[in-house]
């Protein structure tokens, strides 16, 4: 296993099953999804982004990589869905996990589906604009 994938891991492990509500507000966001990217950037101590998740902007800290038919996301990259089947009005956001490839993702998603606790989930690629990529990929501090 990289390190890189010992630190996906390991925070899926830490909140796999849970509802995530990393901010605390159990009204507006509770359990939505900005909540597991939003608590992976956190945690690799990079800057949180605020909005809806087809707003979401990591850019001071990741590289924006638009999805194409030849590439595919990396473990720990931030992935962002803007249309069908995510609700254009608010989009989709998770983490990519070890697995995907250029015809499925394998990601750490949560209220997918709507009010689904943080787990793995199997995408495909519909809907998907692309994804942020960490420059840096460790716990915060490490």
């Amino acid at each position: 296993m990289t390190e890189q994938h010992y630190y996906v891991h390991a925070y899926r492990q830490q909140v796999q099953g849970k509802v995530l509500d990393h901010n605390g507000d159990l009204g507006y966001d509770y359990d939505e999804c900005v909540d597991v990217a939003n608590g992976w950037a956190r945690y690799i101590g990079i800057g949180e982004s605020y909005g809806n998740a087809n707003q979401l902007n990591y850019s001071t800290d990741c590289e924006w990589i638009p999805n194409g038919p030849k590439n595919h996301p990396v473990p720990g990259d931030i992935v962002i869905w803007t249309g069908y089947p995510a609700d254009r009005q608010y989009g989709h956001v998770a983490v990519a996990l070890h697995g995907c490839t250029s015809m499925k993702l394998r990601c750490l998603s949560q209220n997918w589906p709507d009010g689904a606790p943080c787990g793995v989930v199997i995408f495909s690629y519909e809907g998907v604009s692309g994804w942020w990529h960490p420059r840096k990929l460790g716990p915060k501090g490490a």
